[in-house]
């Protein structure tokens, strides 16, 4: 919303001093008479007294003209009451001040010298050469230094209006107040509420109880219960159930702070973003965001929720951040991904500390996460581990190759570790070098390659009954799975193997060394994402 818009509506209106006196009973020039030191009759074409038509009052008639202070009155004809300091005025009320482009007009005019209150009725237009008001009945309490409607106004300024049923502005503090069904409706946003004040001294706009502020033609809505914009630096400042509604998500948070400069902000309290287009929704209790480039960071109970047509994955780390950047418009394959020339930009998400993520089918953990959709690869450093089903991947890091936003294929790097888990006490177990793992279409693991220094450990079974525990070596394994178990084992160019007897096996020391089943590290629900074991802190 534009700052000179509002200083224009909610400030420059009511900067004139209004004056409302009428003069004597006879032909007059301001030579001749004047009521007071700083009251004066300055004109009148002529002058009159019939206590027959109006008891203790002088007519005045034909180019009335008075003065009081810096302030002048036009009218076509009034009646003044001597004794009651009471004027009455009619006929193209015309008021100014001595200096500035402030100017008032109306049909009738009613000036009590006692209270020093005025009213204008009928037809009331109100300018200072930028804005217009117009009004049925407008006040001005002298003594009070105050200007004020009841029974609603119009402000116009170029293109733009504000209407309210009521309206103050207090001249001494420049401060102006509007009130009940306040709107303003301007090529570019639109505004609707119950209260809205500016300080002009301070650059200031506020507003009170529910209001709804549309940017056109967009259709972004925000609604709030109380908030403030300041004209001079741009920032606005929203709190009290504050909601964002447009077109690709809505946000909802306690407060919002935003830079219309700078096109960047923060949000506190609980938070939530939501992306329909990309079926994401973000949550956190300290939110910031920005514009070129865009990008949002959220912290304090970070959560990602992402949502299939089957299932839902949460993502929860101490931070979570999110950035787009332009990208070259041509076309390249890259890592089974083909990037269209129809994306303009990029889009990456980080998350860091302690990342932790749920879906029914899988769950990860790792100390940090890294995605790109430059060549849709997401990468997880120190500590990372995969499960699915009776399946744990661990390693010091992971690529995970996406296509069409689905696993193809995952790369494990530094000490790569498959466990499988038998029963509550037997669980297979694959090492080497570099372990790759591919998907099928539904994400299922089809195949597994390990390279390198390839160790195993495995529980081959007869008749349901375990028949020893294998231990094999080898240079390069691979492994075909079907319905997520080895269907079949394939070592080249050559293996050592020996089969223990299960008479003889101790599982705890027979397993391999580095071997750990981390049972509470693996979240069983989505709720286990927030919570971390003493040995993964």
């Amino acid at each position: 919303m534009s700052g000179s818009r509002f200083r224009i509506f909610l400030c420059g209106l009511f900067l004139f001093p209004l004056w409302y006196s009428i003069a004597g009973p006879q032909y007059y020039t301001p030579q001749q008479e004047s009521t007071s030191d700083s009251l004066k009759i300055v004109n009148a074409d002529v002058t009159s007294f019939d206590s027959r038509i109006v008891r203790d009052a002088r007519r005045l008639l034909g180019n009335v003209i008075f003065n009081h202070d810096s302030v002048t009155m036009y009218c076509d004809s009034a009646w003044y009451f001597d004794q009651q300091l009471r004027i009455e005025a009619f006929g193209n009320i015309h008021i100014k001040r001595d200096f500035g482009e402030e100017e008032l007009f109306g049909d009738f005019l009613v000036y009590d010298g006692n209270t020093k209150l005025a009213q204008i009725w009928q037809g009331v237009k109100a300018t200072n050469g930028e804005a217009r008001l117009t009004t049925n009945l407008l006040f001005y309490n002298l003594n009070e230094e105050v200007i004020y409607y009841n029974e609603g106004a119009i402000i116009y300024k170029d293109s733009a209006t504000l209407t309210s049923r009521q309206g103050r502005y207090f001249t001494r503090d420049r401060f102006a107040w509007f009130g009940g069904e306040v709107k303003v409706k301007d090529p570019g946003y639109t505004f609707s509420g119950d209260t809205l004040t500016y300080d002009h001294v301070l650059n200031n706009l506020e507003f009170f109880g529910p209001s709804v502020i549309t940017r056109l033609p967009e259709g972004d809505t925000l609604i709030s219960d109380a908030g403030w914009y300041n004209t001079e630096d741009s920032t606005a400042h929203f709190y009290q159930n504050v909601r964002i509604f447009s077109k690709s998500g809505n946000l909802k948070t306690d407060t919002l702070h935003y830079n219309q400069k700078t096109d960047a902000g923060y949000a506190w309290g609980p938070t939530t973003l939501t992306d329909t287009a990309n079926h994401i929704v973000a949550l956190g209790k300290f939110v910031t965001f920005g514009r070129n480039p865009e990008r949002v960071m959220l912290t304090d109970e970070a959560l990602i929720k992402y949502w299939e047509e089957k299932d839902t994955l949460y993502l929860h780390a101490d931070t979570l951040k999110t950035y787009t950047y332009p990208r070259k418009d041509w076309a390249k394959i890259k890592n089974d991904t083909l990037i269209s020339r129809k994306d303009s930009t990029f889009r990456d998400f980080i998350a860091y500390y302690k990342v932790k993520f749920f879906r029914s089918d899988l769950q990860g953990a790792a100390d940090s996460m890294y995605f790109s959709t430059s060549d849709s690869v997401g990468r997880l450093f120190r500590k990372a581990a995969l499960w699915s089903g009776k399946n744990q991947a661990t390693s010091d890091s992971m690529k995970i190759f996406t296509l069409k936003k689905k696993p193809k294929r995952m790369e494990m790097y530094g000490k790569p570790f498959l466990s499988t888990r038998k029963d509550s006490v037997f669980f297979d177990q694959v090492k080497g070098l570099r372990i790759n793992i591919f998907f099928d279409d539904s994400t299922h693991i089809e195949k597994v390659e390990v390279r390198g220094k390839v160790e195993t450990l495995y529980y081959p079974v007869d008749q349901e009954e375990y028949i020893g525990g294998n231990k094999t070596k080898g240079e390069n394994l691979n492994i075909l799975m079907k319905n997520n178990e080895a269907e079949t084992i394939t070592f080249f160019p050559k293996t050592e193997g020996e089969l223990t007897p299960m008479e003889k096996i101790t599982p705890s020391k027979f397993n391999f060394t580095d071997f750990l089943w981390q049972t509470e590290q693996r979240p069983e629900k989505a709720e286990d994402i927030f919570h971390w074991s003493e040995s993964e802190k």
